[in-house]
């Protein structure tokens, strides 16, 4: 009567009673089921199978409430000067709050003993935060060496002392503004900073 029970958990009792148990039918599925099947016998050993699932069932709950608390957080992009299409990264703070707590929830998750049923599923998870995590922290010194330099190599007298330079400059700037453009145009944050490739695209942009 565990409402945790899932599929899994079944499997490890029907090969701990070394049989199936025909529960397809709710109306057959009763009392006298189980006292031909003689679960008496294996009472200790199922109740650490409904132990876990109970637990586990916690641990996938809070798994979805950080899954969740991303699913609608969106970047702050400020219009960048007057130039047209052109944003910068604003008001971090609760997102870089929201990223701390995700990951110790996630540290409290990969620490129970109990992960091991739903360890794919965090996993994932954790490695798609941690991605974000080197990808906002790449985004954010990329984009304050940028609008550093910007106000530099805009200037025409610039660009003729130090062309080699600027074609350097030119080809970053034309890779943050795409960066920028595409996280607009995708919206979600944590989807736009878990992209295959862009971890690569701004360690190579800041280099």
């Amino acid at each position: 009567r565990n409402d945790a029970l899932i599929d899994r958990h079944w499997t490890k009792i029907e090969d701990v009673i070394g049989q199936p148990v025909p529960r397809e039918n709710p109306e057959e599925f009763t009392f006298q089921t189980l006292i031909d099947l003689k679960v008496m016998l294996f009472k200790d050993q199922l109740a650490v199978i409904s132990t876990e699932a109970t637990q586990e069932q916690i641990l996938e709950q809070m798994l979805q409430k950080v899954a969740d608390s991303w699913a609608e957080t969106e970047f702050v992009l400020n219009p960048y000067k007057d130039q047209k299409d052109v944003y910068a990264l604003g008001g971090i703070d609760d997102i870089t709050v929201q990223l701390e707590d995700s990951l110790v929830t996630m540290g409290t998750i990969t620490a129970s003993r109990f992960v091991g049923g739903i360890r794919d599923k965090v996993e994932v998870l954790e490695q798609g935060l941690n991605l974000f995590s080197e990808n906002l922290d790449e985004a954010l010194a990329l984009q304050r060496n940028w609008m550093y330099l910007e106000s530099i190599f805009c200037a025409q007298d610039i660009q003729r002392q130090l062309p080699a330079e600027s074609k350097q400059f030119f080809d970053v700037d034309s890779t943050w503004k795409a960066v920028i453009k595409t996280l607009k145009d995708t919206g979600n944050a944590f989807k736009s900073f878990t992209q295959p490739g862009l971890l690569e695209t701004l360690q190579k942009s800041g280099a």
